[in-house]
C-alpha cells in the first residue's frame, strides 16, 4: 500500500539546543487572526529566536519576510532555558505559521508536532483558537479552555477559565486535540471569542493575559494590544455611524479603517 501522506522534514539553524520543561505554543490562521497576533507578539516581546523550521514540498511556495529576512512558512522559535522550580514551564517554544494548510498537510504536521514535543521533553502543547463572535459589541471577550487529559487540566487549573463543553472545533486545533486525546498527551487549547471580519487585538490580549498567569516569570505586557484594539474600535464605531439607512457606507469617510 502506497503512503501518500506529505513528507515533512525539520531543519535546524542551531546545532545543539537544550530543551526541558517546555511549553510548545502552536499559532496558525484563525478567526480574527488572534492566534497569529499572539504568536508574533510573543516572538517580538520575548525576543524568541528562530531555531528551526518544518519543511515540505506540499507547502505553499511562499516566504515570510520578518525584519527584512526571508523566513520559511512554518517556523520554530525558542526562548532561553531558565530552570525555575516556582514555575510550571522553564522554556517556551512557538511553532508558527500564518498560511492555510491543506488537510493532508495538517494531519501530517500535527503528528510531527506531537512527536517533536515528546522527543524534546515538552510538558504540554498549547494552541490558540477563536470562536466566531457574530455581533460587534466591543465587550471583553469570553475565554474558554479545552484539554485532552488530567495533566493538561492540572496545568491550567488556576487560570479561572470556563471549559468548552459542547461544540465542534475544526482545523489544526481540532486535530491536535483529538490526536493528543488518543495518545494521552497533554494538549491545551485557549479559545477566545473574536470577530471574523477584522483583526481582533482585544481577543488576543485576553488570551495573553491568561498566558501571563501561566508563565509568572515571563511578564507579557499586552497593554499595546489593548491600545491598538481601542483605536480600532473608535475607527469602527465611526464607520458604523456613517452607514446610511440603505446599508451603504460613506467610502470617503471609512476608507483606511483597517490600516
Amino acid at each position: 500500500m502506497t503512503d501518500h501522506s506529505p513528507k515533512i522534514d525539520i531543519h535546524y539553524f542551531e546545532p545543539e539546543i537544550k530543551f526541558s520543561d517546555v511549553l510548545v505554543i502552536v499559532t496558525h490562521p484563525t478567526i480574527g487572526t488572534i492566534s497569529s497576533i499572539c504568536g508574533n507578539y510573543l516572538i517580538e516581546h520575548l525576543n524568541l529566536r528562530l531555531i528551526g523550521t518544518f519543511l515540505s514540498p506540499e507547502l505553499s511556495p511562499t516566504t515570510i519576510i520578518r525584519n527584512g529576512t526571508p523566513e520559511p512558512p512554518i517556523r520554530i522559535y525558542a526562548g532561553e532555558y531558565i530552570e525555575d522550580d516556582s514555575t510550571i514551564f522553564d522554556q517556551i517554544v512557538i511553532i508558527s505559521s500564518e498560511l492555510p494548510l491543506s488537510a493532508p498537510l495538517m494531519y501530517e504536521l500535527s503528528d510531527r508536532i506531537i512527536e517533536w514535543s515528546k522527543f524534546n521533553n515538552a510538558r504540554a502543547i498549547l494552541t490558540i483558537e477563536a470562536i466566531n463572535k457574530e455581533e460587534v459589541d466591543f465587550k471583553i471577550p469570553n475565554v474558554f479552555s479545552l484539554t485532552t487529559n488530567n495533566d493538561a487540566k492540572s496545568i491550567i487549573k488556576d487560570l479561572n477559565l470556563n471549559g468548552f463543553e459542547n461544540g465542534m472545533i475544526s482545523g489544526f486545533t481540532g486535530l491536535l486535540q483529538y490526536k493528543g486525546f488518543i495518545e494521552d498527551y497533554p494538549v491545551i487549547s485557549i479559545l477566545s471569542e473574536a470577530h471574523k471580519d477584522f483583526p481582533d487585538s482585544k481577543s488576543a490580549a485576553a488570551v495573553l493575559s491568561k498566558l501571563n498567569s501561566l508563565l509568572p516569570t515571563i511578564e507579557i505586557d499586552f497593554e499595546p494590544l489593548l491600545k491598538q484594539a481601542e483605536l480600532f474600535e473608535k475607527q469602527l464605531k465611526l464607520a458604523m455611524t456613517q452607514i446610511d439607512k440603505n446599508g451603504t457606507s460613506n467610502r470617503n469617510s471609512s476608507s483606511g479603517m483597517f490600516a
